[in-house]
C-alpha cells in the first residue's frame, strides 16, 4: 500500500468519526432552581454551623464521634473512595511510556561423534522494551479527565455517609429517649391505676361500688402493663440499633441524657442556592461529568492510534558480561492501527456512552429536586410540628385538670369509674403523645440540617 492509499484510508476513517453533540454546561444547569424556599412563613430561626452543634449534649456527641471512627458502612464508603483514588492513578499511566525487561538463560550441549569432550555453551540474554501510544486525539486524557470527576464524586459520596450516619445517630438517639420517657410515663400511669383500682376496691368493700367498676379498673392495669412490657421491648430495639450504627455489638446497655433542648434553626426566606453545597448533589454532577467526557473517550476510539515502539537487548556467555552497558541489538518502530471493520462495536459503545450520559443527567435532576422536596418538607413540618406541640401542651393541661376534677367528683359519688378511668386514659394518652411530638420535632430539625448540608 502507498502513501497514497493511506492517506485515503485516514479521510476515510476520521470522516466517519463524528463527534455527537455532549451535555453541555447550559443543559447541566437547567435544573429549575427557585430564589427562595416556598415554605417562607416559618420562624424566623438561625441555623447551627453543623450537625454536631444542633443540640448540646455530651453524651449525643459521644455517640456520634464514635460512630465516624467504627462505623462499618463508613469505612466501606472509605474503601470505595480509595479505590476511586488508585482508578485515577491507573488511568494516568497510558499518557508516559512503559518500560519492561526480559532476562533468559539456555545452556546447550552438542552431539559428540568422536568421543572428545565439549563444554557446554551457556547463554544469557537481557532486553528492555518500552511501548507508548502518542495521544493525538487526547483520548487517554479524556479518560484521564472522565476518572478525576469519578473520583471527585467518591469524595462528595464519602462527605455525604459521614452525614448520613451521624444524623441517623441522632435520629436514633432521640428515637431512644423519647421510648424511655414514654416508659416512664407508662410506669407512673400504672401507679395510677393501681392506685385507683385501691380506690375502688375499698369502695367496693364498704359496699359503695358495684363489680363492675371493679373489674373496669382492673382492666385498665392490667393493659398498662401489656403495654409496659411492649415500651421496653421497644426501648431495647432502639438501644441496639444505635449500638449497631456505632459499630460496637448490639446490646442495649446504652444511657441517655434526655431530650436535648431545641435551639433556633433556620430563617424564613433563605436562599435556595445554598442547596448546591449538598455533598450527593455534586457527588451526582461529577458523574454527569464523567459519563459526558466518557462520551468523547467513546468517541475516539474510533480514531487511528499511533504507537511507537523501542526495543533493546544484549547476549553474553557470562553473567557479569551483561553489565555492559552497550546493547548490540536495539529497534525503533512507529505505527498506526485503525478500525476498518468491527461490526458496529465501537459504534454501539458510543451510543451506550451517549445514554448513559443521558441519563446520569435526569438523575442529576432528580437528585437535585429531591433534595428541594426534603427542605421544604422539613421546614413545613418546622412549623406543623411548633405547633402541634404548643397545641399538646395546652391540652395536657385541661387533662390533668379534668382528671383532678374527677376524681374528687368520683370520691364524693357524683361521677361513674368509667369517667374518672377514662379522664386517667386521656390525660395519660395526651402526655405521651406530647412526647412523640417533640420527638418528631427533634428529629425533623436533624432532617433539615442533612438536607441543607450540614457538615460534621
Amino acid at each position: 500500500m502507498n502513501a497514497n492509499s493511506f492517506l485515503a484510508l485516514g479521510v476515510i476513517i476520521l470522516t466517519s468519526c463524528t463527534r455527537p453533540d455532549s451535555l453541555s454546561k447550559d443543559r447541566v444547569a437547567n435544573v429549575p432552581i427557585p430564589k427562595r424556599y416556598d415554605t417562607t412563613v416559618a420562624p424566623r430561626l438561625t441555623v447551627s454551623s453543623d450537625l454536631l452543634s444542633q443540640f448540646g449534649d455530651p453524651i449525643l456527641r459521644q455517640y456520634v464521634k464514635r460512630a465516624l471512627t467504627n462505623n462499618r458502612d463508613l469505612k466501606s464508603s472509605f474503601a470505595r473512595l480509595a479505590e476511586a483514588g488508585y482508578n485515577f492513578k491507573s488511568t494516568k499511566s497510558p499518557l508516559l511510556p512503559n518500560l519492561t525487561t526480559n532476562g533468559n538463560f539456555s545452556r546447550r550441549k552438542f552431539a559428540n561423534r568422536f568421543f572428545y569432550s565439549i563444554p557446554p555453551e551457556n547463554s544469557f540474554d537481557l532486553t528492555f522494551n518500552t511501548n507508548w501510544e502518542i495521544d493525538i486525539w487526547k483520548r487517554i486524557r479524556s479518560e484521564v479527565s472522565a476518572s478525576a470527576s469519578e473520583l471527585q464524586a467518591a469524595r462528595s459520596d464519602y462527605a455525604f455517609a459521614r452525614q448520613s450516619i451521624a444524623a441517623q445517630i441522632m435520629q436514633a438517639y432521640m428515637k431512644l429517649t423519647g421510648l424511655e420517657q414514654r416508659l416512664k410515663l407508662n410506669r407512673d400511669n400504672l401507679v395510677s391505676f393501681k392506685k385507683t383500682l385501691t380506690l375502688v376496691n375499698g369502695l367496693f368493700v364498704d359496699g359503695s361500688s358495684e363489680l363492675t367498676d371493679l373489674n373496669f379498673a382492673r382492666t385498665d392495669v392490667e393493659n398498662a402493663k401489656a403495654k409496659y412490657f411492649r415500651l421496653q421491648n421497644e426501648r431495647d430495639q432502639a438501644a441496639r440499633q444505635l449500638r449497631t450504627l456505632t459499630g460496637d455489638y448490639a446490646d442495649k446497655n446504652l444511657r441517655t441524657s434526655g431530650l436535648p433542648q431545641l435551639g433556633k434553626s433556620i430563617p424564613a426566606g433563605l436562599p435556595s442556592s445554598l442547596l448546591i453545597r449538598r455533598p450527593d448533589i455534586d457527588a451526582s454532577y461529577q458523574r454527569l461529568r464523567a459519563a459526558d467526557t466518557r462520551i468523547t473517550v467513546a468517541h475516539r476510539a474510533l480514531f487511528p492510534t499511533f504507537n511507537l515502539t523501542a526495543a533493546g537487548g544484549r547476549s553474553a556467555l557470562t553473567l557479569n558480561e551483561l553489565s555492559n552497558s552497550n546493547f548490540k541489538v536495539w529497534n525503533i518502530v512507529g505505527g498506526f492501527s485503525a478500525p476498518i471493520f468491527e461490526n458496529g462495536r465501537l459504534r454501539n459503545e458510543l451510543g451506550a456512552a451517549t445514554k448513559r450520559a443521558e441519563k446520569a443527567y435526569y438523575d442529576y435532576q432528580q437528585i437535585v429536586l429531591d433534595a428541594f422536596r426534603e427542605v421544604e418538607n422539613a421546614l413545613g413540618s418546622e412549623l406543623a410540628l411548633s405547633s402541634q406541640e404548643k397545641a399538646t401542651e395546652s391540652a395536657l393541661d385541661a387533662a390533668r385538670i379534668a382528671e383532678r376534677g374527677t376524681l374528687l367528683d368520683y370520691e364524693a359519688g357524683l361521677v361513674e369509674i368509667l369517667t374518672l378511668l377514662e379522664a386517667q386514659r386521656r390525660r395519660f394518652s395526651t402526655e405521651e403523645a406530647l412526647i412523640q411530638v417533640k420527638v418528631l420535632r427533634r428529629q425533623n430539625r436533624i432532617s433539615l440540617a442533612l438536607a441543607l448540608a450540614k457538615a460534621v
